[in-house]
């Protein structure tokens, strides 16, 4: 018997928080793995395939989405400007604001990521077997929305 298996886990192993937080883990790591080719870490690819589906799209809005405080989003746009694959520009009207394009060597950068995203997509969905991940995200998607009625019962 391993280490672990002698730890009682006091029933939360059959709790949805718990599995949630454990595949979680699990599928970050698989992808954190996948990018380290195009050394992006799993919020930057977000931010980039974001950014490119969404050209001029405003950092606060971007923000907002991905539910990223503004000095740690700030942060991560400044390592991709650095690094010369996303481009703030100001927003007319409003100087406090910015807008987000994606560089030419972002938009490389985001292909190479997009296969080995897709690799990594495919292991998660054999995990799944025939559970459909369409029903899996819809429920995942549920779960997500209970943030917004946390003052029901």
């Amino acid at each position: 018997m391993s280490e672990t298996e002698a730890i009682d886990m006091a029933g939360l192993d059959r709790e949805v928080g718990f599995a949630l937080r454990l595949a979680q883990l699990a599928v970050f790591k698989d992808l954190t793995t996948c990018l380290k080719p195009v050394a992006l870490r799993p919020a930057e690819y977000t931010l980039l395939a974001i950014v490119h589906a969404n050209p001029g799209l405003q950092q606060n809005a971007l923000g907002a989405v991905l539910s990223v405080q503004g000095p740690n989003l700030v942060t991560m746009v400044d390592q991709l400007e650095a690094r010369e694959l996303i481009l703030r520009s100001p927003v007319l009207n409003d100087r406090r604001a910015h807008a987000l394009h994606l560089t030419a060597k972002g938009r490389s950068l985001l292909r190479q990521a997009k296969n080995l995203h897709a690799l990594h997509q495919a292991r998660v969905r054999r995990c799944l077997g025939k559970t459909s991940a369409f029903d899996l995200i819809a429920v995942l998607n549920r779960i997500a929305a209970m943030e917004s009625r946390a003052d029901e019962p």
